[in-house]
């Protein structure tokens, strides 16, 4: 079978992954299910494998631990596989398994069973389930179980999911539900444009004070929710999660990038964050939204309670990789430059195509490139094996 970025169970040092592997990147695609890819998710080798920043690695995974001897993992996207039905979760559960698959991210996101365009995916048993903010900004009392459901359904996924030594990697919150793809209740209250990402700006939330404590309490809420069948807050619940990211591709596509990008946004939530983190669970920006602004938002990488650099980038698919690796080079020098280093995650990458060979052959060329610089990265996405 074939074995790119796989975490082995025991401490030892992770393998390389070669040349020739990467270009049998369809066998992988075989043995894990189909991947409608998209989006992607990597830790560069040499800070991805540092002991955790918080120095509370007794109950983590190896892969959150580190290794200084280096090498690469994989993990990959499914943000809404926990809205489908179990023996679905089941089916992606194990095919991660088998082939030894060791991170899983997903999203707090609304998600619609009818969509109007590709969200969710045709063809799946997702069934609609809201977001605790949806319709209305706060409240975070759970004795209303309906607005709750999708926490219980999260809350399913990560056991079923630690039972089989996957760590989930949990977007707090979508930047797409404001106002794009979806309008939560962020959109209502604050009055924000909707339409197309790139047709909007939007001081009113990323530069809005009001905003950003309405956020905070938010990402709160969710770190102190308690899992009940692991028994510990999803902020402390390292041998079960990952990282936790302040907001999927936060400030991207913005129509005027000088008018509402608030550089210090991310370092600002996490700050809020840190208390309600710890146990080896790591904190993530949730990902930019492409490579380069990653890079120029120098103020990330000196901020001291932002343990993963995630970043996205659907920009070389089918085309000369050297500018990817240049690109992902230079995210993986800042990060380790930083005081504490930080960790770099290539956390979405895909490609979209008429069949799963072809999808499977441009996976390969993403693979080899990134593995080129030994950063651990995340496809985009897994869907029902077969499907």
């Amino acid at each position: 079978s074939f074995r790119v970025a796989f975490c082995p169970s025991s401490q030892s040092a992770l393998p390389r992954v070669s040349d020739g592997q990467i270009a049998n990147a369809r066998f992988w695609w075989r043995l894990v299910g189909h991947c409608g890819l998209a989006r992607e998710r990597t830790a560069g080798a040499s800070s991805a494998h540092r002991m955790d920043r918080r120095n509370s690695t007794q109950s983590l995974h190896p892969l959150a631990t580190g290794n200084s001897s280096g090498g690469v993992w994989t993990g990959a996207n499914a943000y809404y596989l926990w809205a489908l039905d179990a023996a679905d979760i089941e089916a992606v559960l194990r095919a991660m398994q088998a082939a030894r698959i060791k991170v899983l991210r997903i999203f707090v996101v609304t998600v619609i069973s009818k969509p109007p365009a590709h969200y969710p995916k045709d063809g799946t048993t997702a069934k609609t389930c809201y977001d605790i903010e949806h319709i209305e900004v706060g409240g975070f009392d759970q004795t209303n179980h309906s607005r709750f459901e999708i926490l219980d359904k999260i809350d399913y996924l990560i056991y079923q999911a630690f039972l089989k030594d996957i760590k989930l990697d949990i977007a707090l919150h979508d930047r797409y539900s404001l106002g794009t793809i979806l309008s939560d209740g962020y959109v209502s209250k604050y009055h924000l444009p909707t339409g197309a990402a790139d047709k909007q700006d939007l001081p009113g939330f990323y530069n809005n004070p009001k905003a950003a404590v309405d956020f905070d309490n938010r990402l709160a809420s969710l770190l102190q929710h308690v899992n009940p069948y692991l028994k510990k807050l999803w902020g402390f619940l390292g041998e079960a999660i990952f990282s936790v990211g302040i907001e999927n591709e936060a400030q991207g596509h913005l129509k005027d990038a000088a008018h509402g990008v608030n550089p210090g946004w991310w370092c600002a939530r996490a700050r809020a964050m840190k208390p309600y983190v710890g146990g080896g669970v790591q904190i993530s920006l949730g990902g930019t939204w492409d490579l380069q602004s990653a890079i120029d938002n120098k103020e990330n990488f000196a901020c001291a309670d932002i343990d993963i650099i995630s970043v996205h980038s659907y920009g070389w698919a089918g085309a000369n990789y050297t500018h990817l690796i240049v690109k992902l080079g230079t995210i993986a020098s800042l990060v380790m430059e930083a005081n504490p280093p930080q960790r770099v995650i290539f956390e979405e990458f895909g490609q979209a195509g008429p069949n799963q060979t072809q999808r499977g052959a441009v996976l390969g060329d993403w693979m080899a490139a990134v593995n080129s610089v030994g950063i651990p990265f995340m496809p985009w996405q897994l869907m029902k094996p077969g499907n």
